[in-house]
């Protein structure tokens, strides 16, 4: 599902998940979530049904000149738009107050939104006609990557991030709380290691008003009560490493975004 986060004090955000969120999964503590299934579910879990409705997908289909366009199609050209940089600066102030209006695409202009009149593609040439299939195409095959490079980011390798070893301490990968350096260059990640070469376009994936890569240092932190006494530990005794290993794959993760949303084909906004 696609979950967004709207909110007037911060930028919008917006990620897929493979499982429920809560109310704050998207953008922090504060800001509602919206989640947009690919299906829903009846009581019980049984009786999946398609969230696309049968008449976005015809909508989308006429549009293009495309039956071969799917519902999946539909719901990954969604998760790209979203992430699409001239869209969410175009609708920045929309996108803060109202639910994201998904548009079309004619001849390289972005077109009416969904619950306007259909555009049937008369008055295109064959030529934009094509222009537009082909552009549609890219942002589902571009926002089905997304999808699963966000899902399965703990799968994904890690950005070779150079590791400096504090020798006047016992070699120790337990975290209290990580800081970046001011140039942000570096992390310290504990007394006994420092990962640095941070390139700085990691921070430049953002969700809401931080980085994904700020997130993790923000999230993976451990919280005491007023007596000293653990309340939260996001560290695992079985897999010492883990969260060492996310860094480097979320820096992995925020590169390979960038890398993807950048080679989108160029839309012109009204």
């Amino acid at each position: 599902m696609i979950c967004v986060n709207l909110t007037v004090e911060r930028p919008f955000a917006t990620l897929v998940a493979d499982a429920l969120p809560n109310l704050v999964s998207v953008g922090g503590f504060g800001c509602a979530t919206f989640a947009f299934p690919l299906f829903t579910y009846s009581d019980g879990g049984k009786g999946r049904r398609d969230n696309v409705t049968g008449q976005a997908l015809v909508r989308f289909q006429n549009h293009y000149d495309d039956n071969a366009i799917t519902r999946q199609d539909i719901f990954h050209y969604v998760y790209a738009m979203l992430h699409y940089p001239a869209y969410r600066e175009r609708y920045a102030e929309n996108l803060k107050r109202d639910l994201p209006r998904i548009p079309l695409l004619a001849a390289g202009v972005v077109s009416a939104p969904l619950d306007c009149t259909p555009n049937t593609g008369d008055e295109r040439t064959a030529k934009e006609l094509k222009q537009d299939r082909e552009a549609f195409r890219a942002f589902a095959a571009a926002g089905q990557r997304l999808a699963d490079l966000h899902i399965n980011y703990e799968r994904q390798p890690e950005f070779p991030l150079k590791r400096i070893e504090n020798k006047s301490v016992p070699l120790d990968w337990r975290v209290e709380a990580m800081k970046l350096s001011k140039d942000r260059a570096s992390l310290f990640y504990n007394d006994f290691l420092t990962l640095s070469d941070i390139p700085e376009a990691a921070f430049d994936y953002r969700l809401g008003n931080r980085s994904a890569l700020e997130w993790v240092i923000d999230q993976y932190r451990t919280s005491r009560d007023e007596h000293g006494n653990l309340s939260s530990d996001p560290n695992r005794p079985d897999d010492e490493q883990y969260i060492v290993r996310i860094v480097g794959q979320v820096v992995q993760v925020s590169l390979e975004t960038l890398k993807i949303i950048r080679a989108l084909p160029e839309l012109k906004f009204p």
